[in-house]
């Protein structure tokens, strides 16, 4: 993570809330059942993610390679920011 990492979560013009998810999506700090059953919250047979791909849960999978959670993340921020991914889709 770098200087300008830090620096945009902390901005003033972010509202809090976003602030928070981010830095807790850059430190591996979301509730993924990978770090639920880490914390022995859940049992270990429930880290698959719950997109149903069959793949381990984290954040970096739910958000980038997951067949329907990452795809809806980038058709969101697509809409949201009007940016288009293309070729870069999950």
């Amino acid at each position: 993570m770098t200087a300008d990492h830090i620096t945009e979560i902390g901005n003033k013009e972010v509202p809090l809330k976003v602030s928070l998810f981010a830095w807790r999506l850059m430190h591996n700090r979301l509730p993924t059942t990978n770090n639920l059953v880490k914390r022995q919250i859940l049992q270990p047979n429930a880290q698959l993610c719950v997109g149903g791909c069959g793949m381990m849960e984290d954040a970096k999978h739910l958000f980038f390679s997951c067949n329907f959670f990452g795809k809806l993340w980038y058709d969101i921020v697509e809409a949201k920011f009007l940016i288009n991914f293309k070729d870069n889709k999950p």
